[in-house]
């Protein structure tokens, strides 16, 4: 996929573009021993555009962050800041013979949080505990946010919204959650200097059904990491 997809690179780059090429996730492990070596991590930072290919697949005994080839990916997206996951839903036409005709025309910008929340919190593993008589195994994450993190993220969804059709709807689970407590309240914060946005706030599963049964009523969706 990489190979053509530089082939495509090269015809509208021409000869002006230098393209550097160095391995990140399985065939970096399997090559060096590590998932992320330093003169790719080293590389990405000093180039001027990343194009990122598959990091491959898991393997069994992939347990530890520093073997599984997604955290090539997450150590990548937290070195170059990359806080912001665009996912844009356009359905331009109905597919002839589908029942999910009634979709067509509907154009939605997801806004994801990349670089928090359980994804990136410590502490997280797995240890053995005491649980009725006996010791079992037991898996745990932290999931945090800070307000800066809210509102940076946040503030790009109610930029977009401005150049589209000024609705944001900000999904959340504040109903159980502190940590979207706390994203509740710094977006809602946020977003009272885009008094020309309409704000709504919605909670996870049933955003989940909403944009599902009537996406044309959505415009741009934030979101958070998980």
């Amino acid at each position: 996929v990489m190979r053509e997809a530089l082939r495509v690179l090269s015809f509208f780059g021409g000869r002006e573009l230098k393209v550097d090429v160095a391995h990140a996730g399985r065939t970096a492990h399997d090559a060096s021993g590590h998932v992320l070596p330093e003169i790719t991590e080293r590389l990405v930072l000093d180039s001027d555009a990343v194009l990122l290919g598959a990091i491959g697949d898991n393997r069994p005994g992939d347990y530890e962050d520093g073997l599984r080839p997604e955290t090539a990916l997450l150590a990548l997206r937290k070195s170059m800041g990359c806080s912001i996951n665009l996912r844009p839903i356009l359905c331009t036409a109905q597919p002839l013979g589908s029942r999910y005709g009634y979709a067509a025309g509907s154009d939605i910008l997801i806004v994801r949080e990349l670089n928090g929340c359980a994804y990136y919190g410590r502490p997280r593993g797995t240890r053995l505990v005491h649980a009725t008589g006996a010791i079992v195994p037991e898996g745990f994450d932290t999931m945090r946010y800070s307000d800066a993190e809210v509102r940076r993220v946040a503030r790009f969804a109610l930029e977009a919204a401005r150049h589209r059709r000024g609705m944001v709807l900000s999904v959340d689970k504040a109903n159980v959650l502190s940590t979207s407590r706390l994203w509740r309240d710094s977006v809602a914060s946020t977003a009272c200097e885009y008094t020309d946005v309409h704000l709504e706030h919605c909670y996870v599963d049933s955003a989940s059904v909403e944009v599902m049964t009537r996406p044309h009523d959505f415009d741009v969706v934030l979101t958070g990491n998980l």
